[in-house]
């Protein structure tokens, strides 16, 4: 049972472990960037990196963000326990490590109390109460106008090629014009308005759907990035101190 433990901390903090873990990350972020490129952010962010599986083709799992960051907290974890040494010159690495720690298992957090709803405009609309999947109401701390909408097609077809609201948000210290488009949101505070999706609305005008996601963690990938530079700073000082008394003579 020992060796059985031992084993398996040995494989839960390999190197190799953590580079193969980065590697499926840098696909799916490449991934992700091609297919936000026509579907838009909200829905890359949907498909990829909130999901613990992506079906490739629509039946060959593969990895979600989700489930490859759980398997890297689990890495770096052991690592820190098990693999790296507890010396004065390492504490430069046990910081970087606490900083990845903090920005997956902060995003995790992020995604989970998220909350996620939709607002519907027509154009010349006002409204400040979006609603979620189950149509309850779910105020909003702004007022957002839709001023404008507009879309493009893929030449001779129907299908569209992008498509962007031009809308007016008035509330607590805003009161500007912006545009909320297929791959540029419209970030205020803890809310972010994604495009999502649009319809032809009565009278002539046409309809934008906008994907509002309130993230009261947003700031935890900021903090987290801090952390990790400060020890990548660190353990740069402690090495060429290191090296500079190596050298005396």
């Amino acid at each position: 049972m020992l060796e059985f433990f031992k084993t398996g901390i040995r494989v839960l903090s390999s190197p190799k472990l953590t580079t193969t873990c980065l590697l499926i990350l840098a696909v799916l972020v490449f991934w992700g960037t091609i297919f936000q490129a026509s579907h838009g952010l909200y829905e890359a962010q949907q498909r990829f990196f909130g999901a613990w599986i992506v079906l490739i083709g629509g039946w060959l799992p593969f990895p979600g963000v989700k489930l490859v960051g759980l398997v890297c907290v689990c890495n770096l974890l052991a690592s820190m326990l098990f693999r790296i040494r507890r010396r004065p010159a390492n504490a430069g690495l046990f910081v970087i490590h606490a900083g990845v720690i903090i920005l997956l298992i902060g995003g995790a957090y992020g995604h989970h109390v998220s909350r996620e709803s939709a607002l519907e405009l027509a154009e010349g609309q006002s409204s400040a109460m979006a609603h979620d999947d189950q149509g309850n109401p779910a105020p909003l701390p702004v007022t957002i106008t839709l001023l404008d909408f507009e879309k493009k097609f893929h030449p001779g077809s129907s299908i569209p090629l992008s498509f962007q609201s031009r809308v007016h948000i008035t509330g607590p210290n805003v009161d500007r014009d912006a545009v909320i488009a297929m791959n540029r949101p419209l970030r205020w505070r803890d809310y972010a308005f994604y495009q999502s999706s649009y319809a032809d609305a009565p009278e002539g005008r046409e309809s934008s759907t906008l994907a509002v996601v309130k993230n009261p963690a947003r700031m935890v990938p900021s903090i987290a990035g801090i952390i990790a530079g400060m020890g990548l700073l660190l353990h740069f000082v402690i090495k060429l101190v290191s090296g500079l008394q190596r050298r005396r003579p």
